[in-house]
């Protein structure tokens, strides 16, 4: 039984980080169409401010923590963002410490 609960736990945390990846990418691309004049040169950084903020308003909180968005610390990268939820938090650290 015990063996059960786990599979199910690991079943269904699979789609955390999956789930962060598509809300990364939808926040983009909605923060392209409403800045499409700033894709190529965004001075004034509207874009990303609009990516964080969707995320933000998502339940993502940003953090540079992982290795990998010490390395490209970029509004579009899912891996600088962490649930704000502890147990969605904790689940997603186990997933993106393999990545």
């Amino acid at each position: 039984m015990v063996v059960g609960a786990e599979a199910g736990l690991i079943g269904s945390s699979s789609s955390f980080f999956k789930a962060q990846q598509i809300k990364t990418s939808a926040c983009e691309l909605d923060g392209e169409s409403a800045y499409p004049e700033n894709r190529r040169l965004d001075a004034d950084h509207l874009i990303r401010k609009y990516i964080l903020g969707c995320m933000a308003q998502s339940g993502y909180a940003w953090t540079s923590d992982h290795e990998h968005c010490k390395e490209a610390p970029l509004a579009t990268n899912p891996l600088c963002y962490l649930p704000t939820g502890l147990f969605d938090r904790a689940v997603t650290k186990v997933q993106v410490a393999f990545e």
